[in-house]
């Protein structure tokens, strides 16, 4: 599902999927993206910085919320020009992000990992719904180990892209590396 207020982004994300060979949901208001979520259960999730930042939020918060829509994994679009309003709970809301010029290499890795990381999400909470079923209730109680250090994050940028947004947003939040898609991407993730 494609869910963005600006209709040439919509539509590039949208040409892309297509591209590939996905089917794709397209929707311009909030709350109906919301809506076809629940009842469609996509794979991915685009959802566009375009709407407003209430909009966006509560976008994201219903689809995490909801045990239908939970493991659906939520990507959030924005202009180059555009800065999100980065916070500790945006970050652990959404499972990645995307910045204009939107790309069909850029578009088709977000849609690998996507598919990953809804069987992974998936698992775990059914993992956890089992544990709840035999009375061990720290399922629900698992906490993500933390570090003194910040995660290691790989920015992929396409050709025509710098990321410079997206390093300005993720300051302070992760150990970042920048490489350009279709360099040694791979090689350093090893």
């Amino acid at each position: 599902m494609v869910a963005n207020y600006n209709l040439q982004a919509l539509n590039q994300v949208s040409d892309s999927l297509r591209r590939f060979g996905f089917i794709n949901l397209l929707e311009t208001v909030a709350t109906k993206a919301v809506n076809r979520a629940q009842t469609e259960r996509p794979e991915v999730i685009f959802v566009s910085l375009e709407f407003s930042d209430g909009e966006c939020a509560c976008i994201i918060s219903d689809l995490k919320n909801d045990i239908a829509t939970r493991d659906i994994p939520v990507f959030l679009t924005w202009d180059e020009n555009e800065t999100p309003p980065w916070s500790e709970s945006w970050v652990t809301r959404f499972d990645g992000v995307i910045q204009e010029p939107f790309e069909d290499a850029q578009i088709q890795a977000h849609m690998r990992v996507g598919f990953r990381l809804g069987t992974v999400q998936g698992e775990l909470n059914r993992r956890s719904e089992n544990l709840s079923c035999f009375g061990l209730e720290s399922g629900k109680n698992w906490r993500v180990e933390t570090t003194e250090r910040h995660p290691s994050v790989m920015l992929a940028c396409g050709g025509n892209s710098r990321g410079d947004a997206a390093e300005e947003a993720l300051t302070g939040f992760v150990l970042l590396q920048t490489e350009v898609l279709g360099s040694s991407i791979v090689d350093n993730l090893g």
